[in-house]
């Protein structure tokens, strides 16, 4: 007897990625070669390099924790966290803060740290944690940072119509007529990641069947109004005027060709989004001619 063989069409994928940091110039260079200059993102901050690089120098011994200074300081503390005499409570021990000063530099400070001067080649051990720290902090600060790198695949692929599937993001679904952009794409990034194949692309084929379709439509649906309630929290916060609103407006009416992208891609009427777009942007508006008639406008 022969086997019966079931032919399928795929619709497209999901796509979902492994994070890392990436060597800043790399991506940059990446990127413009293959004509995504306008998704070039920023660097890590200062803040986040010296984070990472007091992570490399002290978070590798055993309890020792990284801490903020504060909203109104650039820097950390570092501390060295001990078990009290009676066996049950913890202490927190300084052993220095590092700052950011105006002009860039580090600055260490801290009793413990300058007692150190005292200790046997005290100088020397001083010397040794700025330099590696400094050393650290200039790497970092080359990076863009796995976060970062997040970003730019949700930007690239909210360019290619993708639809976030879960909630809180982490996997897409990608029309099989944009699979092909999306492969040129990602390896700009894949090929900066600061250690070869961490950053990693993982993609599954998906043949559109109903159910394939209500949980991408569900997605969809989801999407849409996320972006338009946002929408009309922004207008009735009464926070954004002039401008602000008449751009809230605009976002509203560009969502439309978003829709009926997704209604040429799966053949269908979406008219429930198109009534909601052209909720907020009625709210915008409305919102925008009150403005103008309270200022005599």
């Amino acid at each position: 007897m022969s086997e019966k063989v079931t032919t399928v069409s795929v619709a497209g994928i999901n796509v979902a990625w492994t994070s890392s940091d990436a060597d800043y110039e790399k991506l940059q260079e990446n990127l413009e070669a293959g004509g995504y200059g306008s998704l070039v993102i920023d660097k890590k901050s200062s803040w986040a390099a010296l984070s990472d690089a007091l992570h490399r120098v002290f978070s590798q011994r055993h309890r020792r924790l990284i801490r903020p200074l504060g909203r109104k300081v650039t820097g950390y503390g570092v501390y060295e966290e001990r078990i009290e005499d009676d066996g049950e409570s913890l202490a927190h021990i300084e052993m220095v803060r590092v700052k950011i000063d105006s002009q860039g530099h580090l600055v260490f400070e801290g009793e413990n740290f300058e007692s150190i001067a005292n200790q046997t080649n005290g100088a020397q051990k001083q010397a040794a944690m700025q330099a590696l720290t400094l050393m650290y902090y200039q790497e970092e600060l080359g990076k863009v940072s796995h976060n970062q790198v997040t970003q730019l695949f949700v930007k690239a692929l909210n360019s290619l119509g993708g639809i976030r599937l879960l909630r809180r993001g982490g996997m897409y679904w990608l029309n099989q007529d944009k699979v092909e952009e999306w492969c040129n794409f990602f390896p700009c990034v894949t090929d900066a990641a600061c250690s070869p194949g961490s950053i990693i692309i993982h993609r599954q084929n998906v043949v559109m069947d109903d159910d394939a379709w209500k949980t991408v439509s569900a997605a969809l649906h989801q999407d849409i109004n996320t972006k338009l309630e946002g929408i009309r929290e922004r207008v009735e916060s009464g926070t954004v005027k002039d401008r602000g609103l008449q751009s809230l407006a605009n976002q509203a009416s560009d969502l439309h060709s978003t829709i009926e992208q997704y209604e040429n891609m799966f053949d269908k009427v979406l008219e429930e989004l198109h009534d909601a777009a052209d909720e907020a942007s009625e709210t915008a508006s409305l919102a925008q001619i009150e403005l103008e008639a309270s200022l005599g406008v």
